[in-house]
């Protein structure tokens, strides 16, 4: 089953209320998969390099899309669902990058 645009509220640890819309999420019997959209104009100055390392110069930097995905994957979890998979489509680059959350 595909979901598109679900909409999420889900209370932090710490009591802070966060909602918004789910992208996709792909969801079987046993597990789902999380897909975020991020859409950016591509330049020569960047290139297509999408970096998972700390070069804060570089704005199209995958870990700061982690407290998102996180408060994402809390919710799904929260709700019973086993969440595998995340995934960053950059879809101007038509780039999927996997999130591993350690």
């Amino acid at each position: 089953e595909l979901l598109r645009e679900t909409p999420f509220s889900y209370c932090r640890d710490n009591e802070q209320l966060v909602q918004g819309e789910i992208d996709l999420i792909w969801k079987t019997d046993k597990e789902c998969i999380l897909v975020d959209h991020k859409n950016f104009p591509a330049d020569k100055k960047w290139g297509t390099k999408i970096v998972l390392d700390d070069r804060s110069d570089n704005k199209f930097y995958v870990k700061k899309y982690f407290p998102q995905l996180g408060d994402y994957r809390a919710a799904l979890s929260a709700a019973g669902m086993n969440v595998t998979h995340i995934f960053v489509f950059y879809a101007v680059l038509g780039c999927l990058v996997e999130i591993k959350f350690e």
